[in-house]
């Protein structure tokens, strides 16, 4: 019962520590998308591929 009660809890009320996980997620997921890409690549910088 106190599980249950804890998850709908932290559900409704995010704490600062869910938020900072998911701010982390979400600069660990664009590092691993830049390091995917080469440094040149025409994706990335179309003004440089265009001159």
């Amino acid at each position: 019962m106190n599980q249950i009660h804890h998850r709908q809890f932290s559900l409704s009320v995010p704490t600062r520590r869910s938020i900072y996980l998911h701010c982390k997620e979400t600069q660990e997921w664009l590092q691993a998308n830049m390091n995917f890409w080469p440094p040149k690549s025409p994706d990335l910088n179309p003004l440089n591929y265009s001159v």
